[in-house]
């Protein structure tokens, strides 16, 4: 299992929005040829009719903190932004003790909560304490 780049954050903190774009390694995006080691050859993954959540939580645990929601800015070319606001309106930042955290991206069809994909790879999380 692979991590993408860590994500720096201090405790207490709302923002930033990262922004995400999700693509496909199995399939080109048109024109180009497909490179296992490079995302920029890689197909978008349609987001259209999809949900897209980050279930967070402190690494080497087992018990979720947050399940983010993710903001779709344009489905067709996978592209959505992480928000730091949990579903019930309260922030997943606030009073976390400085540590490493990680990220788990959730994809689910808005009409059959059945049809999930999550992606192999995780977010990686460097949270400190603020001044």
């Amino acid at each position: 299992m692979a991590y993408y780049d860590t994500i720096s954050l201090v405790s207490g903190d709302s923002k930033p929005q990262i922004d995400i774009t999700l693509r496909d390694s199995n399939k080109a995006i048109l024109g180009s040829i497909l490179d296992p080691d490079n995302p920029t050859t890689w197909n978008p993954l349609d987001l259209t009719d999809q949900t897209v959540t980050v279930h967070f939580r402190a690494l080497g645990s087992s018990s979720t903190i947050a399940i983010l929601p993710c903001t779709v800015s344009n489905a067709v070319e996978g592209k959505c932004s992480m928000n730091w606001i949990q579903d019930n309106g309260i922030s997943a930042l606030i009073d976390l003790p400085a540590a490493i955290y990680e990220g788990e991206i959730v994809i689910t069809h808005t009409t059959n909560t059945t049809s999930v994909l999550t992606l192999f790879d995780k977010l990686k999380f460097k949270v400190r304490d603020r001044f």
